[in-house]
């Protein structure tokens, strides 16, 4: 009897420590569980659901950021009577008859990104714009003819837009006038200009101009001289050109503003027409399809 009993108290004490070691490993999963529960909220707060937010966080990029906030982190560098070149440049306008708009609104003015565009994407102009070698864009181009100056990668970004990011005026000209001559050898009709140009967010190549802290004011002249209505066309984000002034180069921008107002005013008065222009010939090209589908079934 008693070696029976002897056997059952084993058995009680084994299911016993049995269970025991059941609960401790249970409570070690369900500890594991909320560990992990924990550190996955806390990986998703701290990274940013968007692309854009990721590079910001990754990148550091100020141009990603929105302007309005960016400004606002440095606004005690900022002279108290200063005021966004944006708001004084409405104010140096003020009589003049002009309006800002998206990018996506005119869709007519812009090159289209094509395949051909994207495959003409060539490493080595880029590579003469970045370090300013004139003689071997010159040189690229007489062998790949136009196509590679109007080139762009598949974000739109095309080399008149690294040109003016990086202040080659030179490049630049260069690029306006080789647009400019095949053109005039074009038998198509439709304009065409190296700075009718935008990326994948709708920037033209005046919002990388006005993005440097280094001001260049011969690049900025050249470019509104040209086309004054890139000063208007917002991106995607509803950003003109100089929303993306830096803050610390507020007071310079607004100084050639004032100095150039009279010439602005010109300028400006002169482009007014043209998207308004742009729009009628659009509506009066949708207008004539219907007509001549509506003479189908006459």
């Amino acid at each position: 009897m008693s070696d029976t009993a002897h056997s059952d108290d084993d058995s009680d004490v084994s299911i016993f420590v049995l269970d025991d070691i059941e609960q401790e490993l249970l409570d070690l999963s369900m500890q594991r569980r909320r560990g992990l529960r924990r550190s996955n909220e806390r990986r998703h707060r701290a990274s940013p659901k968007t692309l854009e937010e990721r590079m910001d966080a990754s990148m550091k990029n100020l141009y990603l950021q929105d302007p309005e906030q960016l400004q606002s982190k440095v606004e005690a560098d900022v002279d108290s009577d200063c005021i966004r070149p944006d708001q004084f440049l409405r104010d140096n306008l003020r009589g003049v008859n002009f309006q800002a708009f998206a990018s996506k609104s005119w869709e007519l003015y812009f090159t289209v990104v094509t395949p051909e565009r994207i495959a003409a994407h060539c490493k080595q102009v880029g590579r003469a714009i970045r370090k300013n070698h004139m003689d071997q864009l010159y040189l690229l181009q007489e062998q790949g003819s136009d196509v590679i100056l109007d080139s762009c990668n598949s974000h739109g970004e095309s080399m008149m837009h690294l040109a003016c990011r990086l202040g080659r005026i030179e490049a630049v000209k260069f690029m306006v006038a080789q647009a400019q001559n095949s053109q005039a050898n074009s038998t198509s009709s439709a304009p065409r200009s190296a700075l009718r140009v935008r990326d994948d967010q709708g920037k033209t190549p005046l919002h990388d101009v006005c993005w440097s802290n280094k001001p260049n004011f011969d690049l900025v002249r050249f470019l509104v001289e040209a086309s004054p209505e890139l000063l208007f066309i917002e991106d995607y984000r509803h950003f003109s050109p100089l929303h993306y002034v830096p803050t610390s180069c507020w007071k310079q921008w607004n100084d050639w503003i004032s100095s150039n107002a009279t010439w602005l005013q010109e300028l400006v008065k002169e482009s007014t027409w043209l998207k308004v222009q742009t729009d009628l010939d659009v509506a009066g090209e949708r207008m004539q399809r219907l007509l001549n589908k509506a003479a189908q079934y006459a």
